[in-house]
């Protein structure tokens, strides 16, 4: 293996290290190291799903290490452990990379740290090779958590929500690589031209049946890379998202607000559906954020989106017909593209954004002009953050009652009571939730 591949180990093993160390979000840690590298894109693909695929498996790779390592697993230096992490997951879920060459970098990574550290990570791997491995028994639910790489505790909840089988179909999808779907422009360009153009350079699609304007591709970075990208043609989003705005019904002439709007991805569909016409105002508590909403505006070239910062929770915003809330939330139903979420959160987190949710909602109603929507959404599949949350709105607010979203999209999406949810196992699309709410 020559040093530039060495290096690409390297740096991911200081990625992963830096990221277990500070508790950060993993895209923050990732993107900045990497934007201060001169890599190539096969180098950074490698690194990010390296990074990505062992912080999303630690669990199981632990289970397993933990068995072979000869010695207390849980006091092994931090930084080994990354290494026999990295190694393992090579090993076990990557086909690019030889198993003898995942064991020799590793050692020499391993020597580097110490140089009598080498022969460890070399007898662990050897035997990591040699071994089979079989998944524990579903009733030993704590084992088995492990083997899924999911917290006890979020299993346990998920178990008693739905049921184990769909508890363990969640925790699958979310060790899985999700798809990436991309939105047309329809300003820019016609889905079928799209489709054209995927046609004459060989590239695959898939057209989201509900949708016209969204495609699930392979070979992103050949479309995040390409001029109709650049120029605002296609932008990166998850049809649940798309069916979330299909709920608002937006419509010409109709004054519009998304109430936490960064980074923007919603915002921009609406634009877009309203075809550059109306009004949208677009708020955020986070300047930063918010920022990216107007990076957003420009490529798009949306001229019918304005945005402001506002605390939405507290402040007064203007009047409106229409108000979305995709409200902070767990984001349990978008663990798959956020591979360290899962160990980032906590039954105490789901009960303070439930509050914080309830608290949104009680204000920005407020200014729903009379017989204008509420559209509430997020992207948790958490009862806590989703239906307690509307029923407790609607308890103390009878004002506003629910039009149920089967009435605007198809029933596939839609729950027995009345919202949208997607369950990605079944849709096969990010996991969320939305209600849309009429104001009397």
């Amino acid at each position: 293996m020559n040093s530039a591949q060495l290096g690409a180990r390297r740096l991911a093993i200081s990625i992963l290290s830096a990221w277990a160390d500070k508790k950060e979000r993993i895209s923050t840690e990732l993107n900045h190291r990497l934007a201060e590298k001169s890599l190539t894109d096969r180098d950074r693909r490698f690194i990010t799903d390296l990074v990505n695929g062992v912080i999303r498996m630690q669990r199981r790779l632990d289970l397993v290490l933990g068995k072979i390592y000869r010695g207390n697993y849980k006091k092994l230096k931090p930084e080994l452990k990354m290494l026999l992490r990295s190694a393992a997951y090579q090993i076990s879920f990557q086909d690019r990379v030889p198993d003898y060459a995942a064991v020799s970098t590793a050692v020499d990574l391993a020597k580097e740290i110490n140089p009598a550290a080498g022969k460890m990570v070399n007898g662990v791997l050897r035997n990591y090779l040699r071994s089979s491995f079989d998944a524990p028994e579903k009733t030993e639910l704590e084992e088995y958590s492990a083997w899924l790489s999911h917290p006890l505790w979020i299993m346990h909840k998920w178990q008693q929500q739905w049921s184990l089988d769909e508890a363990i179909a969640l925790a699958n999808w979310n060790n899985s690589v999700p798809g990436i779907y991309l939105r047309v422009n329809a300003l820019r360009l016609k889905p079928e031209d799209f489709e054209a153009y995927c046609n004459a350079n060989q590239l695959e699609f898939e057209r989201f049946p509900e949708l016209d304007c969204f495609y699930r591709v392979k070979e992103v970075s050949r479309f995040l890379n390409s001029t109709m990208f650049k120029s605002g043609a296609l932008s990166v989003q998850d049809p649940a998202a798309g069916l979330v705005v299909k709920l608002l019904q937006p419509q010409v002439n109709e004054s519009i607000t998304d109430g936490c709007s960064a980074p923007g991805g919603k915002a921009a569909y609406i634009a877009e559906c309203l075809g550059n016409t109306g009004s949208i105002r677009a708020y955020d508590n986070d300047l930063e954020r918010l920022s990216k909403v107007a990076v957003a505006v420009k490529r798009l070239g949306l001229g019918n989106l304005s945005i402001e910062q506002k605390d939405i929770e507290i402040e007064a915003i203007a009047g409106t017909d229409k108000l979305l809330l995709d409200v902070p939330c767990s984001g349990t139903g978008v663990m798959a593209k956020r591979s360290d979420l899962r160990w980032r959160r906590s039954t105490e987190q789901i009960e303070e954004l439930s509050r914080l949710q309830l608290n949104i909602l009680r204000n920005a109603s407020k200014y729903v002009n009379p017989g204008g929507v509420v559209v509430y959404s997020t992207c948790t599949l958490e009862p806590e953050e989703n239906w307690l949350v509307i029923e407790r709105f609607l308890a103390e607010n009878k004002n506003y009652r629910l039009e149920p979203a089967g009435s605007f999209i198809a029933e596939q999406f839609c729950d027995a009571k009345g919202a949208l949810f997607t369950f990605p196992p079944r849709h096969k699309i990010d996991g969320g939730f939305a209600v849309r709410l009429r104001k009397e």
